[in-house]
């Protein structure tokens, strides 16, 4: 797991934490703790929030589709003590681990993108994404095969030497010095 996983997820959950601790511990004041607790905790989830964005955005991990999904969650009194922020994360994470290692969903990835192209209702993506998981499945069930393959690659000889190899490098002559060059000594 890369460093960056880790400290986006860390800092989700430092943002859930710290918006629910301060947000559930100024409740208990009598009249005003509860105004009070969804300030603050709105304050928190809008100034490390933005920070968070930026941190995905900087790196390329956003998310277009999910992202204002989760944004917005993350934003709305009342519903904020869900862990929005972490599914922001962990929705960058499997989005930029998609892109390191393309077939490593495979299958369910292909699966899951068909039911949200469904459910949108994008037919030509949801047809392009089932196409994209048959074709996953049929791979899987190739790369099982026991069989030994048969070996197809063919190595060339490198051509290393240079055409001018005793003429590449000269040393560099007075314009009329017709004299072999000798190191002069101090």
């Amino acid at each position: 797991m890369k460093p960056l996983y880790i400290v986006i997820l860390l800092w989700a959950v430092l943002i859930s934490l710290l918006a629910d601790g301060i947000g559930g511990a100024l409740e208990a004041i009598p009249v005003v703790g509860t105004v009070l607790g969804l300030v603050v905790a709105l304050c928190v989830n809008v100034t490390m929030g933005a920070g968070f964005l930026f941190l995905l955005i900087s790196n390329g991990m956003y998310h277009p589709k999910f992202g204002p999904f989760f944004i917005i969650g993350g934003f709305l009194p009342g519903i904020d003590f869900l862990p929005f922020w972490l599914g922001l994360g962990v929705v960058a994470i499997l989005q930029d681990y998609e892109k390191e290692h393309p077939k490593a969903f495979g299958v369910a990835g292909a699966a899951i993108q068909t039911a949200l192209n469904v459910e949108s209702g994008n037919i030509a993506g949801a047809a392009k994404s089932a196409a994209r998981g048959a074709s996953a499945l049929g791979q899987q069930s190739a790369s099982q095969d026991t069989r030994p393959a048969a070996q197809t690659e063919t190595r060339s000889p490198i051509a290393l030497k240079s055409p001018n190899i005793n003429h590449d490098i000269a040393p560099k002559r007075a314009a009329n010095d017709n004299l072999p060059y000798v190191q002069k000594t101090a």
